[in-house]
């Protein structure tokens, strides 16, 4: 019971101290408790967190930038999403989804920002671009089946699970896309390393904490990927930033602070 508790309080700091760093670099998010409510002004952040993903983003896909003067342009519309989204925890989401949120808001802004200020990356991004730009659909729906997954995993009877099912859900899909631009563009590697930088970066803090033993590297989710159920009713959100925040939230503490034990004796 103590070493249960002792585990829980690590889990717990491990959120505290990257909600510090994200404090500290202006991204932080308030922790006032509140309820989490699907009411109109909350709904909004579905369309939020699509614009803040290029490969979820509608206008991305139908006209992605190919300069640098478009990338300007696409890096200024997505300011105010971030701004959406922290207003979206203030308002709708109680203190542990909201903590939940400032890891992916860290990983997603770190991400974007290096896109849009670091000369180099960006033109390893327009690269991609220039490569894939009449397939990028096909890298949307990938998300988008990530997004499926993520609204099925809590319907798992097995709490214990829905943590290493996110995760493998989550190397299959990225996997799977990084298959199909091999296929597109199966001499360009530098395409093929910033398409993987890129599904890497927007989750990659949040993950590294949950999933433990379950790493991308063994073969763990051989045996569990088919426990995912069929995802049958309309999508609550579009976008899977929400959805996994929603998973996080659908664990109970006591085995969060299990897994958390699993992570620690792992690494």
């Amino acid at each position: 019971m103590i070493g249960s508790k002792f585990y829980l309080v690590i889990f717990k700091l491990l959120f505290v101290i990257l909600t510090i760093l994200i404090s500290v670099n202006g991204d932080a998010i308030s922790t006032t408790p509140t309820t989490i409510t699907t009411g109109k002004k909350c709904q909004r952040a579905d369309k939020c967190a699509l614009t803040l993903i290029p490969l979820t983003d509608e206008n991305f896909i139908e006209k992605p930038p190919r300069t640098s003067t478009d990338m300007r342009e696409w890096c200024q519309r997505i300011v105010p999403m971030e701004r959406c989204l922290k207003d979206f925890a203030q308002k709708c989401l109680n203190k542990q989804s909201k903590q939940t949120l400032s890891i992916l808001m860290y990983s997603i802004s770190r991400t974007n920002r290096r896109i849009c200020t670091n000369k180099k990356r960006q033109k390893s991004f327009l690269n991609l671009i220039d490569c894939a730009h009449e397939q990028l659909p096909l890298f949307s729906n990938v998300l988008r089946n990530l997004t499926i997954d993520f609204h099925a995993i809590p319907l798992v009877e097995q709490q214990n699970l829905r943590l290493p099912l996110a995760c493998c859900s989550y190397y299959k899909w990225k996997n799977i896309g990084i298959n199909k631009l091999v296929k597109i563009c199966p001499t360009n590697t530098g395409a093929h390393d910033e398409i993987e930088n890129l599904l890497s970066g927007y989750t990659n803090d949040l993950l590294s904490v949950a999933c433990g033993e379950y790493t991308e590297e063994s073969d763990k989710c051989d045996g569990i990927i088919g426990k995912i159920p069929e995802w049958k009713r309309p999508l609550r959100w579009q976008n899977f930033i929400l959805p996994l925040i929603e998973l996080y939230e659908s664990i109970d503490d006591n085995v969060l602070a299990q897994q958390s034990s699993s992570s620690s004796s792992s690494t």
